[in-house]
């Protein structure tokens, strides 16, 4: 996947406009630690609870760590409601809460986080693979355990910010 990448801010601020720097693949910007842009997705259902996913134990970062419901580099020539869209099941409105930043040794990302509301059986089993809602308290219990990604945990801040 092609994604741009962006000159680093000397200080990032929520809503900055980002300098372009170079379209790059991005596992080697991940290599080089390029900043670039990540859309994340929060589902609430009915009961007030969120969907949450559960990386993989083969995946190459946060491995078996909580993050958003959906999570995913920007490629290039696509936008944060574009790219969110094309990997939800059915379509969905999508609200958009706010920004935040994560730059630890795996991601150098602005992203961008949106909320809508669904149930399980809209989703559908297959999107619900590996996902499951939960209150925001376990949410936060598993954030205090480290148990989360920093998308998550930014993202539930972010949340409680707006």
């Amino acid at each position: 996947m092609l994604i741009q990448t962006y000159r680093e801010p000397t200080n990032w601020k929520l809503g900055k406009a980002l300098s372009p720097y170079q379209v790059i693949d991005k596992e080697e910007a991940h290599k080089q630690r390029l900043l670039h842009l990540s859309a994340h997705l929060l589902i609430w259902d009915s009961q007030g609870k969120i969907c949450v996913r559960k990386r993989g134990d083969h995946e190459e970062r946060y491995t078996s760590l909580w993050t958003t419901a959906l999570g995913t580099h920007v490629p290039i020539g696509k936008d944060y409601v574009e790219t969110i869209r094309e990997l939800l099941p059915i379509p969905l409105d999508l609200k958009w809460v706010g920004e935040f930043r994560v730059k630890d040794p795996y991601e150098n990302e602005v992203n961008s986080l949106y909320t809508t509301v669904s149930t399980p059986e809209k989703l559908g089993d297959s999107f619900m693979k590996g996902r499951s809602f939960s209150t925001l308290d376990e949410i936060v219990k598993e954030i205090m355990m480290n148990q989360t990604t920093p998308h998550l945990k930014k993202a539930i801040k972010t949340l409680m910010r707006s």
